[in-house]
């Protein structure tokens, strides 16, 4: 039964990590297999992410997800409220729900503030998103769990939230749903659990 397949199959990621990957759905391009071989995938939350990350625009971050899954780079938060959020994805802001989720928790943005803010980001209404950050940065700023060390200080959490931001501003240009990318991931693993388990077979319906 496909559906119940398990999640952590080794054979399955050890096929991602080889990069031998050729006919399997969203991952068999070369570079694709090029980063697969780099990142060496151990869950399908790393899945998830590439399927994100391996696009015009995002494609930038990668080699940044990759050095911090495998401890070269050290994974680093501009603010601890972000930890949670982001330690799935090593601290690289990936997906349009992770943007969602923060701007609730810095700024007490109502879920309809934080949607209005993910439908500017896709469709690219920067206009709304600079009416947007006049509301985000008092909500920062009224906000007793972002106001801790250093950012009592005015000054200081007037430049982390112009920072945090800005990176928000140069995401909106790519900006992708996790749920998007978890269904394409799903489909994917499937896909490759049956040519890690099934390659005679996964070969002759792909020839069929």
């Amino acid at each position: 039964d496909i559906e119940k397949i398990p999640i952590d199959d080794k054979e399955t990621y050890e096929l991602y990590s080889r990069g031998d990957t050729t006919s399997v759905f969203q991952f068999e391009s070369p570079g694709m297999q090029k980063y697969l071989r780099e990142l060496k995938p151990t869950r399908i939350f790393d899945l998830i992410a590439m399927n994100a990350l391996y696009r015009p625009g995002p494609m930038a971050y990668v080699s940044t997800f990759v050095r911090r899954k495998n401890g070269e780079e050290p994974v680093a938060y501009d603010h601890p409220l972000m930890e949670e959020e982001l330690r799935e994805t090593y601290g690289v802001t990936i997906y349009q729900e992770q943007i969602m989720i923060l701007s609730r928790k810095l700024a007490g943005f109502t879920r309809g503030e934080s949607d209005k803010l993910r439908k500017a980001m896709g469709k690219k209404r920067l206009d709304i998103m600079e009416e947007m950050k006049v509301k985000f940065t008092e909500g920062c700023l009224a906000n007793p769990e972002f106001r801790v060390g250093s950012w009592k200080n005015e000054s200081e959490a007037r430049r982390l939230i112009d920072k945090i931001w800005d990176d928000w501003r140069a995401f909106s240009s790519y900006a992708f749903n996790k749920s998007h990318a978890v269904a394409y991931a799903w489909l994917a693993y499937q896909t490759a659990y049956l040519k890690a388990h099934y390659p005679e077979e996964f070969m002759l319906a792909l020839m069929e």
